[in-house]
């Protein structure tokens, strides 16, 4: 996985589903292009079918080559699978594939919890020792 972003953005005035897909794409931080491409992959991901970069061309009149760039990009951030031609969410839904990340984070986090501990014990033993020398 190459990133996961997340900004904190106000919730949405609006309750509708393209309100609603404007403000989740705010918050993973994602390009003019991402959104519109992330837009179709949920709304077919959901229903189980998935798209292809062709659909997907076809739908949003943006060159396939710079489809399948943003696709792979979010591949990359753990947004998307690929199973055959089709492209889908990872987990078929926004909430699973956003539980998914939300461990993800959790686990990243928690190594660096761990990792800072270590970083502080060392500065205070090494921090001691100094101490002794002089």
């Amino acid at each position: 996985m190459e990133e996961i972003r997340i900004k904190a953005i106000r919730k949405p005035n609006s309750e509708d589903l393209n309100s609603l897909l404007d403000w989740l794409c705010s918050v993973f931080d994602l390009e003019l292009t991402q959104k519109d491409i992330f837009k179709e992959l949920a709304k077919t991901s959901i229903r189980g079918r998935g798209i292809t970069s062709k659909e997907l061309n076809m739908k949003l009149s943006i060159p396939r080559s710079t489809i399948i760039y943003q696709l792979n990009r979010m591949i990359d951030y753990g947004f998307v699978i690929k199973k055959g031609r089709r492209y889908f969410l990872r987990n078929g839904s926004l909430k699973n594939t956003i539980e998914e990340m939300n461990e993800i984070i959790y686990r990243q986090i928690d190594y660096m919890l761990k990792i800072a501990e270590k970083i502080d014990n060392m500065v205070v033993y090494y921090g001691r020792e100094k101490r002794r020398k002089y």
